[in-house]
C-alpha cells in the first residue's frame, strides 16, 4: 500500500513539473470559435479591424505626435532655492583631528563641498546650507571631508523634518 501511495505521488510530482515547467503550446480545442467574415470579396481571418473599418472614409490630415520632451533647464534648482532663506550650517575638522589624520602642518583646506536641504519648519521651508570641510594632504592624493549629515535621500534636497512633514 505505500509502495502505490509513493508512485502516486511521484506520478504527481512529475505532472505538475510538466505543467508548471514543461513546454506549452496555445492550441485551439473548440474550432467552433473560429470566425470568418467576408470584406469586399476577401475572406478574413481574425482581423477585427479590417472587417469593421469603412473603406470609403477619408484619411485624417493631421496626425496627432507626442510633444517632445524638454530638457532639463540649467540653474532651476537654484531658482528653484533663491527665495528661501539660507541657514548655514558649517562642519569642520578641529586642529587636533587634522593633525592626527595628516601630521602637523601635512594638510592644506580645499573649498567647502556645499551640501543644500530642504528645512521643513511647520508654516514655512528655509535651506539649510552645510559646508563641509574638504581637506588634502600636501604629499600624496589622501582626503577627508568633516563629519557631516548625511542625506535622507541621495542627491535629494529633503531633508528628514521635510519627509516628515
Amino acid at each position: 500500500a505505500s509502495n502505490e501511495k509513493m508512485q502516486l505521488l511521484m506520478e504527481q510530482v512529475i505532472l505538475g513539473k510538466q505543467n508548471r515547467f514543461g513546454r506549452s503550446s496555445e492550441k485551439m480545442e473548440d474550432t467552433s470559435q473560429i470566425c470568418f467574415q467576408e470584406v469586399d470579396g476577401t475572406i478574413v481571418f481574425f482581423n477585427e479591424a479590417e472587417a469593421v473599418y469603412d473603406l470609403n472614409e477619408k484619411e485624417p490630415d493631421e496626425l496627432e505626435l507626442k510633444s517632445p520632451k524638454q530638457p532639463k533647464r540649467k540653474g532651476k534648482k537654484e531658482s528653484d532655492l533663491s527665495g528661501l532663506t539660507v541657514r548655514r550650517i558649517d562642519h569642520y575638522l578641529s586642529e587636533e583631528e587634522l593633525e592626527i589624520e595628516f601630521g602637523v602642518n601635512g594638510w592644506k583646506q580645499l573649498p567647502d563641498a556645499i551640501s543644500k536641504k530642504y528645512h521643513f519648519v511647520p508654516a514655512r521651508v528655509e535651506v539649510e546650507e552645510h559646508h563641509i570641510g574638504v581637506y588634502a594632504s600636501k604629499t600624496d592624493e589622501h582626503m577627508v571631508k568633516a563629519d557631516h549629515p548625511k542625506a535622507l535621500l541621495h542627491g535629494s534636497l529633503v531633508s528628514p523634518s521635510l519627509g516628515a512633514a
